[in-house]
């Protein structure tokens, strides 16, 4: 709807306190996301968007420095053809891209996936492609220190292909002006 009355997913939040994470006592920052499973977990069936080239949305944000839309594919996620999937998932692979902070405006964004970037500095980085022909999860992503409250919305999500320039017809523009006859007639010119 127009004057901000839609019914988009708005998410008001404030983040917790950083989670120490056992096995390596690295620190977590809160987060906190709106995002879809666009897969079929039981029978392992994926999204495929091998012809899609971009993901086109709007969103607004308030009370953060940045969002993270977050895209992951068959590699990051277990199924149930796969339950244990955990030893060769890619560990963190995770296509992202950030957003900046919309201070409570409503913005329209384009990213093609061949610009998404991938967590290289996360300690169980590896990298493993994008598979578009197997998409898993679409998420929108807010993390922050303790404390640190906002708002996310999301709305009109589309996956779309470029739109492919047309081969218009070579045009003659040339007129052959022996083919008209000019008479003037009853203070008429009459032209056939």
């Amino acid at each position: 709807g127009t004057n901000d009355e839609g019914k988009a997913p708005y998410l008001h939040f404030k983040l917790g306190d950083p989670v120490t994470r056992e096995e390596d006592n690295v620190k977590i920052r809160g987060f906190v996301g709106i995002g879809i499973n666009v897969y079929d977990s039981l029978e392992g069936k994926y999204w495929n968007a091998s012809k899609q080239d971009f993901i086109y949305f709007h969103y607004k944000t308030a009370g953060i420095k940045k969002a993270t839309l977050e895209i992951s594919d068959s590699n990051d996620v277990p199924d149930a053809q796969h339950p244990d999937r955990k030893d060769k998932r890619g560990k963190g692979v995770v296509w992202f891209r950030d957003l900046q902070d919309t201070q409570e405006e409503w913005k329209a964004v384009k990213i093609y996936f061949d610009s998404l970037k991938s967590y290289e500095e996360w300690d169980v980085y590896n990298h493993i492609p994008l598979d578009k022909t197997a998409l898993a999860k679409i998420q929108f992503k807010v993390q922050g220190d303790g404390g640190t409250e906002g708002l996310l919305a999301i709305d009109n999500i589309y996956l779309g292909q470029p739109i492919e320039t047309p081969v218009l017809p070579k045009i003659n523009n040339k007129v052959n002006t022996n083919t008209f006859a000019a008479s003037y007639r009853n203070g008429r010119i009459n032209i056939n």
